[in-house]
């Protein structure tokens, strides 16, 4: 898998910048991205990621695998992105959750 997105940390008086690599991006989700709210989600949680290794550098120094806390910051500030833009996918996203986890614990037919 290529890379989506990089965090450069600020050096030698040059400010932190994020880095999105779009063609990646859209390789992995070609036909979903017609659909302007799954689009918007799809690149914001990888933005999220990269902000978070921001906040993980200058504000909330945490002693665990960067990636894993990149991660839960997707996952919050996504929640809060959710929540303030994208309200009404909130019951389609716990719904297709559900569904989700119950293929995971259902036992597989052979």
């Amino acid at each position: 898998m290529e890379a989506l997105g990089f965090y450069w940390q600020a050096w030698q008086g040059q400010p932190a910048s994020i880095e999105l690599l779009v063609d990646n991006i859209v390789a992995q989700c070609p036909r979903a991205m017609k659909l302007s709210p799954i689009r918007n989600a799809f690149f914001a949680d990888i933005l999220f990621h990269e902000i978070g290794h921001h906040i993980h550098l200058t504000r909330t120094k945490q002693f665990r695998e960067r990636e894993d806390v990149a991660d839960d910051w997707a996952r919050r500030l996504g929640e809060l992105y959710l929540r303030k833009r994208r309200w009404y996918l909130l019951p389609v996203l716990k719904w297709a959750g559900l569904l989700t986890s119950l293929r995971m614990t259902m036992p597989s037919r052979a």
